[in-house]
């Protein structure tokens, strides 16, 4: 057995964007220059193996795997008519990829000399030479090793966030449950991960109160009765006067309405104060009710010291 020894670790993976495609029926190995780790799906061929915590790998397409494990990868290596048994050090177990990745980058760091010729990419060592990966019609250095007997059912493992997201964001527990009672077979569920949170979910999850399409509450009968209040702004334009917020005064009764423009929010009590005089004196009557959104232009102390005074509710 040839040993392929250990490189070091980048702070982020790099691999092609066809890692995420799957051959039926075969384990297929992809020798690439533009790999920073050798990775691989086959948990099964690890001869060593630790856990680690998820890290996200980067295909070229911007499309993110994620590790889950680490360690000593055994693959069979062409080399002619026959094969090498090749064992490449600290590997990193991607569930969710399609094939092995050998990155030739990690071979040449390890010792080893790596030649483009004739068709084929050859590993040597000391002049040996220890393998040699034909090109494809597609200009690429795959091997496809096919499966047969217990190799071909041997269940593929997952982990339970993949699982999450190709399942369409059902629950942890149901997955479990699925997995459990055999309802899906041909998996291996990897359940080692810590309670997640997924931010698709909480989004799609999210709700808001229902508005009301008709009133409840029986609309006033006389004018002043009730007055409804919102102020708007800012406007992105300046008015001729240098304003850039109004205020709406609505009786709920005659749905009468009064706009003010004002320069800044904090105008707001003088136009409430100068309606509220109108109404006295135009009208003869006080206004009862004072209906609003809670906004922080009607709740300073000087506001609610004036409705108080007026004997007007809000």
């Amino acid at each position: 057995m040839i040993d392929v020894g250990e490189e070091e670790a980048d702070e982020t993976p790099q691999v092609p964007a066809m890692v995420a495609d799957e051959v039926a029926g075969a384990e297929v190995e992809l020798y690439n220059s533009g790999a920073s780790r050798h990775m691989s799906p086959f948990c099964e061929r690890f001869v060593t193996y630790r856990e680690i915590p998820a890290r996200p790998i980067t295909a070229a397409n911007n499309h993110v795997f994620y590790a889950v494990g680490a360690g000593d990868l055994q693959i069979q290596v062409l080399n002619g008519a026959s094969s090498s048994k090749v064992l490449l050090r600290d590997a990193l177990h991607t569930p969710e990829m399609g094939l092995t990745v050998v990155s030739i980058g990690c071979i040449v760091k390890a010792g080893f000399a790596v030649q483009f010729e004739d068709g084929s990419c050859k590993i040597k060592k000391g002049g040996s030479i220890v393998g040699s990966i034909p090109t494809r019609a597609n200009g690429l250095f795959k091997v496809e090793h096919a499966l047969t007997g217990m190799a071909a059912m041997s269940p593929k493992h997952v982990d339970i966030l993949t699982l999450h997201r190709r399942l369409g964001h059902i629950s942890a527990d149901s997955i479990r449950t699925l997995i459990h009672s055999n309802a899906v077979s041909g998996l291996q569920l990897i359940d080692d991960f810590p309670p997640f949170i997924c931010d698709l979910c909480e989004y799609a999850k999210a709700t808001r109160k229902s508005i009301r399409k008709e009133r409840e509450a029986p609309p006033a009968d006389t004018f002043s009765a009730e007055v409804h209040s919102d102020v708007w702004g800012p406007s992105p334009i300046l008015s001729l006067g240098g304003r850039k917020y109004y205020v709406t005064f609505t009786d709920d009764f005659s749905r009468f309405t009064r706009l003010e423009v004002l320069r800044t929010k904090d105008k707001t009590f003088g136009a409430y104060k100068a309606f509220a005089a109108w109404v006295k004196t135009q009208h003869g009557a006080h206004i009862k009710r004072f209906r609003l959104d809670r906004g922080g232009e009607f709740t300073g102390h000087d506001f609610t010291n004036f409705l108080r005074d007026e004997g007007t509710e809000r």
